[in-house]
């Protein structure tokens, strides 16, 4: 594997985490703003 393989892996493996992340947090987050608006 070449240095440019091992950049490229990096690059897509990290996009897909930060992609992973953001869903997670927007889910969070309307979880709590509807528990917020029930009570």
């Amino acid at each position: 594997m070449s240095v440019a393989d091992a950049i490229t892996i990096m690059l897509a493996f990290g996009s897909f985490v930060l992609l992973l992340v953001g869903t997670v947090v927007i889910l969070v987050r309307a979880i709590l703003d509807n528990q917020k608006d029930r009570h």
